[in-house]
């Protein structure tokens, strides 16, 4: 039998112990490594967007964060995608860059509404391969009209006293729809005869809840003898009108007053603007009580107060200054006798947003609704594309073309005369509100039928033929 030494022994039992981890190495090293990783953990914070009461017409942002919770790895978000959509929300540009384990990115989301009412929707993300899981953010707004109301529009103090001073109220009713939020009061001329404070006091901004009501104490406290008349104005969250004024007078002395015959000379009712233009603005103004150089008198879009203007001796008043963006925006001028008598004209036009594109037409005539006609077939295109086409081979009388573009854009026009005898062509106009029209093709009428009124005799065709084909720039407006 055999004999072994300590260091034998100790070499078998190495080796014993060697063969019975084997098992365990050879698991360790055939295991999936990815159980060993870190899970990412994507969340959206805040889930729930609440944008509250938002007046028509304004925007609101807030920024949701896309995050990986876990303490390690990368999670790439996608693109958002709405699962519930709602034209009063938005949302800005997601890069989808991976995201590390603690770390989170940036998403803006906006609340537009058009219209009162609530608004909803859910915009979601999937995450990539190997987390496969889904998050979003809910998102919830009301849209609401505040309608303020004052009561009175006009306080006539009569005479007082130097030294002396007497007081009025001004209710503000706060109507429509959601609070009102009324952000700035004051004195329009800063006469300091006229003062006011609001009962129970009120910090600007000060919030009236919707059907409630602040009163105004206005006082009338002059230094001498002499005629004061100036505005109380209100600033509001009214989306129609943004801002309102009582007419204040005092030591006016009351006689049979006429009020002023007000009227708008330029623009006329319809026309239509960019925002991004100053437009031009005239009036004419007659009181057979006083002098027009002594009437206040302010130009007003959808009740906001435009800029400065020039009155003289004749009553002709001038003005220029942007306007609001809308289809309606209703611009008056408004003038006031020192005894506190108002005669106004308004009119509506439409003031465009020139970073969006603009309403044109193509008509036969000076006006918007002037049909044209067409021996035999004519093509438009807008910017290469085809916007219209009468292909029929006959002659046509049609209604004006509507469109939308861009200043820039060109338009080309084909027409063909397809059957012997005539060819004719309206002359065209581009018309971009009822204001301004650029012409465009001159007027064609020819014929080889001595019947007809356009004969010739030189025209000899052949046919069919193409007799017109011209591109225009769209220079207005």
């Amino acid at each position: 039998m055999a004999e072994f030494t300590d260091g034998a022994y100790s070499r078998l039992e190495d080796a014993a112990v060697t063969k019975s981890l084997l098992p365990l190495m050879l698991i360790a090293c055939t295991q999936d490594p990815s159980v060993n990783k870190i899970p990412a953990e994507p969340a959206i914070t805040p889930a729930l967007v609440d944008f509250g009461e938002l007046v028509v017409g304004d925007s609101m942002t807030v920024t949701a964060h896309l995050e990986n919770l876990a303490n390690a790895g990368y999670l790439t978000f996608s693109d958002p995608v709405w699962s519930e959509e709602d034209p009063a929300f938005s949302h800005g540009t997601w890069t989808g860059t991976p995201i590390s384990g603690g770390d989170k990115g940036e998403l803006e989301l906006t609340y537009s509404p058009s219209a009162e009412g609530g608004n909803k929707a859910v915009l979601q993300f999937d995450t990539d391969e190997e987390t496969m899981l889904t998050v979003s953010v809910e998102m919830i707004g009301v849209g609401v009209a505040p309608d303020i109301e004052i009561n009175p529009e006009q306080i006539a103090y009569g005479a007082v006293e130097a030294g002396s001073s007497t007081s009025e109220m001004v209710q503000i009713l706060a109507l429509g729809t959601g609070d009102l939020t009324v952000n700035n009061i004051g004195i329009r001329g800063g006469d300091s005869a006229f003062s006011w404070s609001i009962r129970g006091g009120c910090a600007m901004p000060c919030v009236i809840e919707n059907g409630g009501a602040k009163t105004l104490d206005v006082v009338f406290a002059p230094g001498d003898d002499a005629v004061h008349v100036d505005e109380l104005f209100i600033d509001s969250t009214d989306p129609d009108e943004p801002q309102v004024a009582v007419i204040l007078s005092g030591n006016v002395v009351t006689t049979e007053n006429t009020p002023p015959t007000v009227e708008i000379l330029d623009p006329t009712a319809g026309e239509s603007f960019v925002n991004s233009t100053s437009v031009p603005i005239t009036g004419l103004v007659y009181d057979p009580d006083e002098l027009a150089t002594n009437l206040t008198c302010s130009w007003f879009a959808n009740g906001g107060r435009l800029s400065a203007l020039n009155i003289d001796a004749d009553g002709t008043i001038t003005g220029s200054d942007m306007l609001p963006i809308g289809v309606s925006v209703l611009l008056t001028l408004r003038c006031t006798d020192l005894e506190g008598a108002i005669g106004e004209d308004s009119v509506n036009v439409e003031v465009a947003d020139a970073e969006q594109p603009l309403s044109y037409t193509i008509s036969g005539g000076d006006s918007l609704f002037d049909y044209f006609s067409i021996d035999d077939d004519i093509t438009f295109y807008l910017n290469g594309a085809v916007l219209y086409a009468d292909t029929n081979g006959e002659k046509d009388t049609l209604a004006p073309l509507e469109f939308d573009a861009r200043p820039g854009d060109t338009i080309r026009i084909v027409a063909t005369d397809q059957q012997d005898c005539a060819k004719n062509l309206t002359g065209l106009l581009l018309h971009w509100g009822t204001g301004e029209s650029q012409p465009l093709n001159a007027e064609i009428c020819d014929s080889s039928c001595s019947t007809d009124a356009c004969y010739s005799g030189s025209y000899e065709g052949p046919w069919p033929n193409t007799f017109l084909d011209e591109t225009y720039t769209i220079s207005i407006p």
